[in-house]
């Protein structure tokens, strides 16, 4: 069911609750992120494996490596790492590129692990890719609910990655996409009310083509494997 990356950035659950580091029960949680969160470094990729359902459709999609279902770059401000990535649905009702802290990103109450990732890209190419989607930020730059890869008003979380790459390194790191099947487009297409024909001829940014790439190497996984 591949064409549910299409749903990747769009969950539609309720608002994530963050536990706060008083919770006794969530303390091991909150010493991982606290981990991740000083191995952060400008331009990272951040991903999360969400538990609800719509994101265990998204993981099946993936062509290589099911574990993860919504994606994240790392920008520093003011010596404090945010989280810049682009998701819709009650989480963020205004449908804009959005940061948050690496806490209220990989919230273990809705998701069952984060993983850090790092792209290769020297000190000019860091600063491009920063400045880009720290531009696209002050734009508002909004979720693409018709998943077009041809244009840059709109983005969903993987293009916006995507996107930045092939800028920052002129072209020298530009991830794969996947196609959707004849019939993952015909399933999906009444329910995106699209056609199905134009389901068919899109080139989608999958979350496994993030980061399998020479280019990426894994920093580090944490699971919240105890179930609460």
């Amino acid at each position: 069911m591949m064409i549910m990356v299409l749903f990747s950035c769009t969950i539609r659950d309720k608002k994530p609750e963050v536990p706060s580091a008083s919770t006794n029960a969530y303390a091991p949680f909150l010493e991982k992120i606290r981990e991740g969160n000083a191995l952060l470094k400008d331009g990272d990729l951040v991903l999360r494996s969400g538990e609800e359902i719509s994101s265990q459709l998204i993981k099946k999609i993936n062509r290589k490596d099911q574990t993860w279902s919504h994606s994240g770059i790392v920008l520093y401000e003011n010596s404090y790492p945010y989280i810049y990535h682009i998701v819709t649905g009650d989480e963020n009702p205004s449908e804009k590129l959005r940061r948050d802290s690496l806490e209220r990103y990989s919230n273990p109450r809705k998701n069952s692990g984060f993983a850090i990732y790092r792209y290769d890209m020297n000190q000019e190419e860091l600063l491009t890719f920063k400045n880009t989607i720290m531009d696209w930020y002050k734009k508002d730059i909004q979720f693409d609910s018709l998943f077009n890869l041809k244009t840059d008003d709109k983005m969903y979380c993987s293009e916006m990655i995507r996107k930045a790459l092939i800028i920052a390194t002129n072209n020298r790191i530009k991830l794969e996409t996947t196609e959707p099947t004849d019939q993952e487009a015909k399933f999906f297409a009444p329910h995106l009310h699209v056609d199905e024909k134009y389901l068919r001829s899109l080139q989608i940014v999958t979350i496994d083509n993030l980061f399998i790439n020479p280019n990426c190497s894994l920093i580090k996984r944490f699971d919240f494997t105890q179930k609460l």
